[in-house]
């Protein structure tokens, strides 16, 4: 399943990662409707300020500048396919993230 191929399967690191005190933030979107919905919570759960745009690109700057912090997207799968799309668009930057600064640790709950 593409979840999986995004890296959100429990790895060894994984457990690395849980064991090391760092922050850990849980962005939850069981209750997600709509995109604007997605955006909102990575925002509220991340503590980006409020002047934070609803976009792609937007997070992405913001994660620049974040701390050592692991984050769990919780939901994923129980959204429909359209909005899947875009809480993996999501997860995809956070990604990015990780591999261009290895300080954000994405894991798909």
């Amino acid at each position: 399943m593409f979840l999986i191929l995004m890296g959100c399967a429990q790895t060894e690191e994984t457990k690395v990662l849980e064991d090391n005190e760092m922050k850990t933030v849980v962005i939850d979107f069981c209750d997600c409707k709509y995109a604007q919905d997605l955006y909102e919570e990575t925002i509220k759960a991340m503590d980006f300020p409020e002047w934070c745009s609803e976009n792609l690109s937007a997070i992405w700057d913001m994660l620049k500048g974040s701390e050592e912090t692991i984050v769990y997207f919780k939901g994923i799968e129980k959204l429909d396919k359209d909005l899947q799309e875009e809480a993996l668009e999501i997860f995809e930057i956070f990604v990015k993230a990780e591999e261009r600064a290895n300080k954000i640790h994405p894991i798909c709950d």
